[in-house]
């Protein structure tokens, strides 16, 4: 019996395979016929995955932000964080001044830049004000 080489269908006389509509000169007999090709495992090189893993590295390098020998611009204490702010400038706040609400007093989960262009840390429920407001 004759199989097509590519899903096993059965195939009796024609040019296509009745079930996938693979061409018929794809058609196998004998040990192996009815058995689908492999596909590819879908596995990237491991280059690819090195070079992939070194640019997210990079990537969160410079996102994550620096400590610096600068004033905080809350509390004027040193170090601080640096932090980009909208205008290109900078931000500098230190790790006091990030750990509480600067608006209700519980502790700061998210960040946002205020109207003087000054990044503010606040909790999630005084940021849900402000992003609505």
């Amino acid at each position: 019996m004759v199989f097509c080489g590519n899903c096993g269908t059965p195939v009796d006389d024609g040019k296509f395979c009745p079930n996938c509509g693979a061409p018929v000169e794809g058609v196998t007999s004998g040990k192996n016929a009815g058995v689908p090709k492999k596909k590819a495992s879908g596995k990237a090189p491991k280059a690819l995955i090195a070079i992939a893993a070194v640019i997210v590295v990079v990537i969160v390098a410079i996102a994550i932000p620096r400590p610096v020998n600068k004033p905080c611009d809350w509390c004027n204490s040193r170090p601080s964080m640096e932090y980009k702010t909208s205008d290109g400038s900078k931000a500098y706040v230190c790790k006091d001044c990030s750990k509480e609400c600067a608006l209700c007093g519980k502790k700061a989960t998210k960040h946002y830049e205020n109207m003087l262009g000054m990044v503010v840390f606040v909790c999630d429920d005084c940021y849900k004000e402000v992003k609505n407001n």
